[in-house]
């Protein structure tokens, strides 16, 4: 069991690389890779990643080494347009993962700001006595998870102005 749980972080940022490969179709239908050609290329990263002394230290090397390897195999398939947009996958899945970024703000960096007046009025208009669509308990937290994604957005971006 311990040995197994020593390995789990090989196997959390696998996860995050497979689904950062299958949502590539969203962008073009082309994009569609099998779990078969993931798991190939997780082989063939456990079996020619460094050695190392130490466990840590050999998992840090697979995790690398497969982050690495999986990036360039599957950018060399790629338009050059959308290379861009699977490292910024990457990274930030990466950074989810870690929870360096929450879950708001990073919806925030995917998706944007684009239906923010749309929502702060439905905010409002649920906020309202008789509206009956949902609870005053209910809209207080939704504007609260709202209020938290803007602020880190824009601590995102005061961040990426630097």
């Amino acid at each position: 069991q311990i040995a197994r749980y020593r390995y789990r972080a090989i196997a959390e940022r696998a996860c995050v690389l497979y689904f950062s490969m299958l949502d590539l179709v969203l962008l073009n239908p082309m994009y569609e890779y099998s779990l078969i050609y993931f798991r190939d290329i997780f082989r063939q990263c456990m079996r020619e990643a460094p050695s190392a002394k130490t466990v840590s230290a050999r998992i840090e090397r697979i995790i690398t080494s497969m982050t690495w390897q999986l990036f360039r195999t599957i950018s060399r398939g790629l338009f050059e347009k959308h290379k861009i947009i699977f490292s910024f996958l990457i990274a930030a899945r990466i950074q989810r993962a870690a929870h360096l970024i929450s879950r708001e703000g990073y919806h925030l960096m995917l998706f944007g700001l684009h239906d923010v007046d749309e929502e702060l009025e439905e905010f409002q208009r649920l906020q309202e006595p008789g509206s009956g669509s949902t609870s005053p308990k209910t809209a207080a937290a939704a504007r609260r998870m709202l209020h938290k994604a803007l602020s880190e957005g824009s601590r995102v971006k005061a961040r990426r102005d630097r």
